[in-house]
C-alpha cells in the first residue's frame, strides 16, 4: 500500500533532484540489500509490499520510478506487465535483482520481457550506483554478450519469428479463448510452463496485448 508519507516522499524527492538520481522502490528484496540501498544519500528509497499488481499501482501512484524487484517477483507477474509498466511513453523503469548463485530466468529473457537490467547479489555498492545512474538515463544494465546477442537476434528477426510447434500449440488455444490454466491444463504441463512459452511468442509476434494476439492466432499469419 501506498501511504501519504510515500507520496509526499515522492513529490519533495522531484522537487529537488533530477532523472539521474531516480526515486528508487524496492520489492521483495533480502532486508541487508535495501539496508545497503539505504546507506547511500544518493538515492530516495521506498520499500513496497503487497501483491505485485499492488506494487505496480503503488510505482504508477509515486511518479516516475526506478524499481528493483526480486527475479520471484518478475516470475510471478502475468506477460505483458513489464512492458505495460515501463514500455514506450513511460518513466519508470525496472531492474531485476538475481542471486548470483540460484539465479533462474537467463538476463536475455529478462530483457526481452521489459527488465532495464540486472543487479546482481555479489554486486559491489560502487557498480550498483553505476547500474542505477545508468538506468535512470536511460541506458540498458546487462552484460555486453547479453546485449550482443539481443542485436543479433534482432537482426535475425525473420528467421526467431518462427515460433516452435510447442508454442503454435498455445498460439492456437489462445486464439480459441483458452487462459493460461487451461492451456496447462490441455496440454499436461505446468501453468508456469505456459507462461513461458507465452512470454516466448508474445517476444516472437511483437505484442503482449492479448486480444491482439488472439487476433494473429485467428489469421494464422506466423509459420510454425
Amino acid at each position: 500500500m501506498v501511504s501519504e508519507e510515500m507520496v509526499e516522499t515522492a513529490v519533495n524527492h522531484t522537487r529537488r533532484t533530477s532523472t539521474r538520481s531516480p526515486l528508487v522502490i524496492a520489492a521483495g528484496l533480502p532486508a541487508s540489500f535495501v539496508k545497503q540501498l539505504n546507506a547511500s544519500s544518493e538515492f530516495t528509497i521506498l520499500e513496497l509490499k503487497g501483491e505485485p499488481s499492488e506494487i505496480l499501482a503503488g510505482c504508477h501512484k509515486l511518479g516516475p520510478c526506478l524499481l528493483i524487484a526480486s527475479e520471484q517477483f518478475i516470475l510471478s507477474l502475468d506477460p505483458g506487465f513489464l512492458l505495460e509498466f515501463s514500455g514506450e511513453g513511460h518513466l519508470n523503469k525496472i531492474l531485476a535483482f538475481c542471486n548470483t548463485a540460484t539465479n533462474r530466468v537467463p538476463e536475455l529473457d529478462l530483457l526481452q520481457l521489459g527488465c532495464s537490467g540486472v543487479l546482481w547479489t555479489d554486486m559491489s555498492t560502487s557498480d550498483m550506483h553505476r547500474a542505477l545512474h545508468a538506468v535512470a538515463s536511460g541506458e540498458l544494465w546487462f552484460s555486453r554478450i547479453v546485449l550482443s546477442n539481443a542485436i543479433r537476434k534482432l537482426l535475425s528477426a525473420s528467421s526467431s519469428r518462427r515460433l516452435t510447434p510447442r508454442e503454435r500449440e498455445v498460439l492456437q488455444l489462445i486464439g480459441q479463448g483458452y487462459n493460461n490454466r487451461k492451456i496447462a491444463e490441455k496440454l499436461f504441463i505446468s501453468r508456469e510452463t505456459v507462461r513461458w512459452h507465452v512470454r516466448s511468442l508474445y517476444a516472437k509476434i511483437g505484442t503482449h496485448d492479448r486480444k491482439r494476439v488472439t487476433a494473429i492466432a485467428a489469421e494464422e499469419r506466423f509459420a510454425s
